[in-house]
């Protein structure tokens, strides 16, 4: 979860970088200024599925076997997405960079000149380990525990039923002190009450009555 988080994250941060330099091809000669595009601009799928790999890395710690298979199918998406967007940045700035140049330049279909930086790399380096940190929680999906921690529990001996009545007659079925505990033996109920150590006399002595 955290290699998915961390790689996630990489990817968002990179696509605010500067991912190509490029300028109007027509005017590179006579000493025009190159244009800086960030990730955001050349390949603006690259945030957006960084931003749903983030969510399904931290989805992650709380998913079940079966919420794992669909999480982990998320990330892997979302990697390969990351990887395909800024590998076309890499292999095509120009065209990653032609919107921008021509609405810098006011100039539509002019030639443009642009070169990468190595952040586009970086950003595919990040989607290949968002995939493979998918793919390895798909995998491991049997081995897979969740915390317990909020679960409800229920008091050790006690029943959903005896839970309930003890709550109607306003004791704490928690408490092993509280005399409305259905779970303990000395408790007076239907089971039997509780004698008064004073009390020597035998129930089963016949003269115990009329002594």
């Amino acid at each position: 979860m955290l290699v998915a988080l961390a790689a996630a994250a990489a990817a968002l941060g990179s696509a605010a970088a500067t991912w190509v330099h490029a300028a109007d091809a027509s005017a590179v000669a006579g000493g025009a200024a190159t244009l800086p595009v960030p990730g955001t601009r050349t390949a603006p799928l690259v945030p957006a599925l960084a931003l749903v790999g983030l969510a399904a890395a931290a989805a992650l710690g709380l998913a079940r076997r079966r919420g794992v298979l669909v999480v982990g199918a998320v990330l892997i998406a979302a990697g390969a997405g990351v990887t395909a967007a800024a590998t076309g940045v890499l292999t095509g700035p120009e065209r990653a960079a032609a919107a921008e140049v021509s609405r810098a330049t006011g100039v539509t279909g002019a030639p443009v000149a642009a070169t990468a930086t190595a952040w586009p790399l970086a950003a595919v380096l990040c989607g290949v380990v968002l995939a493979g940190a998918g793919v390895l929680a798909v995998a491991s999906r049997r081995a897979w525990t969740t915390t317990h921690r909020y679960d409800p529990v229920a008091p050790a001996g006690a029943g959903t039923g005896d839970t309930w009545d003890a709550l109607s007659a306003g004791g704490d079925p928690t408490d092993p002190t509280d005399p409305t505990d259905p779970t303990d033996p000395s408790a007076p109920g239907e089971a039997g009450e509780a004698r008064d150590p004073a009390d020597r006399t035998d129930p089963d002595d016949p003269g115990a009555a009329t002594g």
